[in-house]
């Protein structure tokens, strides 16, 4: 026969394994947290903004951020343009606005308070649907016109001391920077297919990320008119540099407002 083995548990083991079990619902929700991808949904406004300017071509927009199953930090925001001729384009993010109140004056006048971020990162949080007016660009075309911008300086200075400035806008260093940037002008008439492209140091679910919108021919003989206004700006930072007592005229860009449609 053989030997016979018996056991028993202590009061103190039961007492053990029922406090595990007490945290066992902590540590399930602790596990599923930590393998559990964030949700991110994009929500646009009715409308966005887009214009031409010195800075090139440019997409701004009202963006609200709803996040679910964990915070996330976002490291880059851009968005991919394409026309229905195929043309396509990649703009990044180059500003961030964030709304924090209002103040109304008299009970007409609307102030509002505005913080201004940089763009580095942003967090988005489950407690709150955070909402940013952001600006998109087109990085290669920054890059390139700076190049451009600091030869006209380098002249600009040249012709000052020299007492020659009536030459400025007939310089080849005026004419370039004016050339390119008015060759980056990338608006057509027709439909644009709009994706946003979201980066993170964590992996996440992007939603509603596919937008729509399309402009008229009369929007891009609008946007078309501020390649006139790129020259004036560019001639009155001369006046300026020029003389410095030289009150700068106000030279407003044109903009116009497309609808936006979520794309199933």
């Amino acid at each position: 026969m053989g030997n016979e083995v018996t056991s028993s548990i202590s009061l103190y083991e039961i007492a053990a394994i029922i406090g595990a079990l007490a945290w066992l619902p902590h540590i399930i929700k602790m596990i599923r947290a930590y393998f559990s991808k964030a949700e991110i949904r994009i929500i646009l406004p009715k409308t966005a903004e887009i214009g031409f300017s010195i800075f090139g071509c440019i997409f701004n927009t009202k963006i609200a951020f709803s996040t679910k199953n964990k915070d996330i930090v976002v490291s880059e925001i851009g968005i991919k343009l394409k026309h229905e001729s195929g043309f396509e384009k990649a703009l990044s993010w180059q500003g961030i606005t964030q709304r924090l109140a209002e103040f109304i004056k008299d009970n007409t006048t609307t102030y509002p308070m505005e913080k201004k971020q940089s763009v580095l990162a942003i967090k988005l949080n489950q407690k709150d649907i955070e909402e940013r007016f952001i600006r998109f660009q087109d990085n290669s075309f920054l890059e390139n016109k700076d190049s451009l911008q600091i030869k006209l300086i380098k002249k600009i200075s040249y012709l000052q001391k020299s007492e020659k400035m009536s030459e400025l806008t007939s310089s080849d260093e005026f004419l370039d920077l004016i050339s390119f940037v008015n060759h980056s002008f990338i608006w057509k008439a027709g439909k644009y297919t709009l994706e946003f492209i979201i980066e993170s140091p964590e992996k996440f679910i992007l939603k509603d990320y596919k937008y729509s919108f399309e402009l008229t021919p009369i929007d891009i003989d609008t946007l078309d008119k501020n390649k006139k206004c790129i020259e004036d700006v560019v001639e009155e930072v001369g006046k300026v540099i020029e003389n410095p007592e030289y009150k700068v005229e106000d030279i407003p860009y044109n903009w116009v407002y497309p609808s936006i449609k979520k794309l199933s």
